[in-house]
């Protein structure tokens, strides 16, 4: 939705309707290079002219200057009134643009007011904030309304530090540049906002686009082949920029600047934005007919042909890259580009898969390897990245719980031996786990389903047994109590290496969770304590990693205190109570399950290794060792 105030709508006049669709009509074209890689079409489903409302807000102290921010903040309250949820109505628009005459500020109290527009980053269909604030200074305000929509659509100026990687030498500034100058193509887009475009939309996050718009008035205008320079001549160019009376300057080079004068004749009153004329605009005439016209800041000759739109077709896929992980299951991705032939004039970028992925490095990973996503957090130690109160030399471990489904591909890191944490990159490494419970892998961002054999799409799963893909043969359940009222520590279980399911709970006596019998873990191997040990108890939820395996704990303050896990056992766990204060005896369940011994059988294995013969003659005989082995099924 386009949104004009009184202001610019009686600058306009009745030129109004034409003008502001000849601004989108240029941005359309914008969003169509082949440069933003992405399918973009840019639809106006309708148009409000504002009469009697006013977003601008002014102070004694701002004088003629309105801020910015306050300008938009009001907008976009206001626009999401007029937007009905329901996609398929005419009365839906997915982002609403507000164009103004207003003298627009970052600060008016100190006449900061250099701002040509205003929008949020990533806002694209959140229907509060999907919103854009553009300063009208002619024509070339169109590079300005593609701008701030890239904001929306989560693109960075390019010279933003995210951007450094992305960016090569090239000194062009591009749509995203944050100032214009004599350097500046404002037609394409630069590597980096086609790369964050990219992931944006690859989320999902710009879900509302993918519908067909009800209307499109654009589209619909009866002129839409003739180019902005041949509806406004260069004299009117100037005017809507300058005011009335404004002219072209005669004395200077045409096209790649507009430049714009006050006093005909006076080359010293020459002065222009930076920006280049209109497309259409007449560069160069023989008689009364124009033989050339202005193209993307250059002076070319006219021939409409040219112009006539190329819809883009995909090339050959490029071959797969490394693997994203040596073990556990890894993504390897594959690419093709949108060249055969690329887009031009308009022409439709290429709709269909861009990247194809596989798995890759299935097998398990060693029971000692240190757990993907905490390898990623430990990336950060040390760095603090300026954040009040936290330590130079902080260690950063895995954030699990209480994170929402959308957010699990994303590397959430706490502060160890602390409930902080924070977001440190928006996107864990491919064929990261989304979570300690699942098999589900993500891939850009994005949790994809995946088997326990770690290849995404597969629905193999574990067994009761925990074995990959069994069928429940190959095991037997293990239950047990003890109630023994101890002070201290007391061994309840010590459960073997292989062993699944856990599943161990401490009742607390007469339905409370004040007792004082906790549950303890400790570690077979080292004999030191992995969950309240030293007669420090563990009040919340936490997760524990043991040797690999993923357990659950509800924490102390919960009734039916518990720890679980439905993965194996890598090494055997010793499981104790703590049991404190007043004597109740403890009311402790475990249940878990093991391997049958069935499951193992032995076997002859011959060699190849004979011994000596035993006698020269009248009969022989040689011996052939064996070996026995154990066979696992």
């Amino acid at each position: 939705m386009v949104v004009v105030d009184k202001k610019m709508a009686d600058f306009h006049g009745d030129e109004l309707n034409e003008y502001v669709l000849t601004l989108m009509s240029i941005v359309a074209m914008i969003f169509k290079d082949a440069s933003i890689g992405n399918p973009i079409t840019l639809a106006v489903v309708k148009m409000h002219v504002l009469e009697d409302m006013d977003f601008a807000k002014r102070s004694a102290k701002s004088g003629a200057g309105v801020a910015a921010s306050d300008m938009l903040e009001k907008f976009c309250a206001w626009q999401h009134t007029k937007s009905d949820n329901n996609d398929a109505s005419p009365n839906h628009h997915d982002s609403a643009l507000l164009l103004t005459r207003e003298k627009i500020c970052r600060d008016p109290v100190h006449d900061e007011c250099e701002t040509l527009g205003l929008a949020e980053l990533g806002t694209m269909c959140d229907k509060f904030t999907s919103c854009s604030l553009v300063k009208d200074i002619g024509l070339n305000s169109a590079f300005t309304i593609a701008h701030e929509l890239g904001h929306v659509l989560n693109m960075p100026h390019d010279d933003d530090i995210k951007c450094k990687e992305y960016l090569g030498s090239n000194d062009v500034h591009l749509v995203m540049s944050r100032m214009l100058d004599h350097n500046t193509y404002p037609w394409s887009w630069s590597n980096c906002s086609r790369h964050f475009l990219t992931e944006f939309l690859d989320a999902g996050y710009g879900y509302c686009l993918q519908d067909r718009p009800s209307m499109d008035i654009l589209n619909d205008r009866e002129d839409k082949e003739k180019l902005p320079g041949e509806g406004f001549t260069e004299d009117k160019q100037c005017e809507l920029i300058y005011d009335k009376g404004s002219k072209i300057c005669p004395y200077m080079p045409k096209c790649a600047k507009l430049w714009c004068t006050n006093s005909p004749g006076q080359p010293e009153g020459c002065r222009t934005r930076q920006l280049p004329s209109a497309d259409g605009t007449p560069c160069h005439a023989e008689g009364n007919y124009a033989t050339h016209w202005c193209q993307k800041g250059h002076c070319v000759p006219k021939d409409r042909g040219l112009l006539r739109p190329v819809d883009g077709g995909w090339g050959p896929w490029q071959n797969y890259g490394e693997c994203s992980r040596s073990c556990g299951g890894g993504v390897k991705k594959a690419a093709r580009l949108c060249d055969s032939p690329p887009p031009a004039n308009g022409g439709r970028y290429c709709v269909g898969k861009r990247v194809k992925y596989k798995s890759c490095s299935t097998r398990e990973c060693p029971s000692t390897a240190i757990d993907f996503r905490e390898q990623q957090c430990a990336q950060f130690n040390n760095n603090n990245f300026d954040i009040h109160g936290l330590s130079e030399n902080v260690t950063w471990v895995p954030k699990y719980g209480n994170i929402v489904p959308g957010d699990r591909c994303k590397l959430y890191c706490r502060v160890a031996h602390s409930t902080a944490y924070y977001l440190l990159k928006d996107k864990v490494v491919d064929g990261t786990l989304c979570g300690p419970d699942t098999f589900d892998i993500c891939v850009n961002g994005i949790c994809l389903p995946a088997g326990c054999d770690h290849v995404f799409n597969s629905t193999v799963e574990l067994d009761f047994c925990g074995v990959c893909g069994g069928n429940n043969s190959t095991c037997q359940q293990v239950i047990g109590t003890y109630d023994e009222a101890k002070s201290g520590y007391s061994r309840v279980v010590v459960i073997p290496s292989g062993s699944t399911n856990l599943d161990i709970r401490q009742h607390g006596f007469t339905g409370t969770n004040n007792d004082h019998n906790y549950l303890a873990l400790v570690d077979s191997e080292t004999k030191n304590y992995i969950l309240n040990g030293r007669y420090v108890v563990s009040t919340y939820h936490k997760l524990i990693f043991y040797s690999g395996t993923p357990l659950e704990y509800t924490g102390s303050n919960a009734v039916v205190e518990r720890i679980n896990s439905s993965r194996p056992l890598t090494k055997d766990l010793i499981v104790e109570v703590l049991s404190v204060g007043d004597l109740y005896p403890p009311n402790i369940l475990y249940q878990y399950t093991v391997r049958n011994n069935s499951y193992y059988r032995y076997e002859w294995l011959m060699t190849n290794n004979w011994s000596p013969c035993d006698k020269i003659c009248q009969g022989k005989s040689k011996f052939q060792s064996t070996n026995l082995k154990l066979a696992e099924f």
